[in-house]
């Protein structure tokens, strides 16, 4: 995808931001194909090697599934879908949790590995492209990627198709209205403009679920477990080498920690 052909415009009406123009379905297919998961700079695009970082995501699975479940008590026979389930680490872990699990992600090869890794049931392509049943799940998650979707409104108004009246749909984004965005500017991670296309805020999130049949129930702030070797290549992108503080913190910090850089925004809708 060619980012000198496309600008990050903002509605004066809502204050909602966008970029310009949308990719098409076929641009996106080609852009979260094998080498997403792989990148050689994941400052700009994708992940470093997201099937390395297994256990971190677990970690970071297992803190936000006690979030949920402190929220909506799993119990036998209620249904989950995780929309842009990767390789399936979200989907299994949900399953030990007692969920009966299903998955949906664009990567062909993540929905292999997953399916025959885990034994999931993954489909293929985009939510809408699968006539799941109506209202037929009690949980839809949607992890790190409703910034990334052609279509946001449609997301929303098929996940509340498929979500049972009082049904949860827990997401999370980065959120453009935070103090980081603020400071950072046109560096700030959120925008990652080859892959990110709608940036979101609490209010205009709100808009969203508002105008597609939900109520807002909790917003707030998240983080996730991380190598020092990637809070340490986040520090560079920001501020530079700065050879004799990254040393310092290569033998301060411990080798994984949790950290909540308040931008990245943890939402919990409910279907009306």
């Amino acid at each position: 995808m060619d980012m000198q052909k496309h600008a990050l415009l903002r509605c004066e009406g809502c204050g909602f931001c966008f970029l310009d123009p949308i990719p098409s379905h076929e641009e996106l297919v080609k852009l979260y194909s094998d080498g997403y998961y792989s990148s050689s700079d994941s400052n700009q695009f994708g992940y470093s090697n997201y099937k390395d970082d297994v256990d971190l995501i677990i970690l970071t699975a297992i803190q936000r599934y006690r979030l949920i479940t402190s929220r909506i008590s799993p119990q036998e026979g209620l249904k989950l879908l995780d929309i842009g389930c990767a390789y399936g680490y979200y989907l299994d872990l949900a399953r030990l949790y007692g969920w009966d699990v299903q998955g949906v992600e664009l990567n062909p090869q993540a929905v292999r590995e997953a399916s025959e890794t885990f034994k999931l049931d993954i489909k293929h392509g985009r939510i809408q492209d699968h006539a799941f049943e109506d209202k037929s799940f009690d949980l839809v998650t949607c992890w790190d990627l409703i910034e990334h979707l052609q279509d946001p409104t449609a997301l929303l108004q098929e996940t509340g198709r498929i979500l049972k009246t009082g049904g949860s749909f827990v997401l999370t984004t980065p959120d453009i209205s935070s103090l980081p965005s603020r400071i950072m500017g046109k560096r700030w991670m959120g925008y990652k403009t080859i892959e990110h296309i709608h940036f979101f805020s609490k209010e205009t999130l709100t808009k969203y679920f508002e105008k597609t049949g939900f109520e807002l129930k909790e917003c707030h702030y998240i983080g996730k477990y991380i190598s020092v070797n990637l809070f340490i290549d986040r520090f560079k992108y920001y501020f530079g080498p700065l050879e004799s503080i990254t040393g310092v913190l290569r033998k301060v910090l411990p080798s994984y920690f949790y950290l909540n850089p308040f931008d990245i925004l943890y939402v919990r809708a409910q279907k009306l």
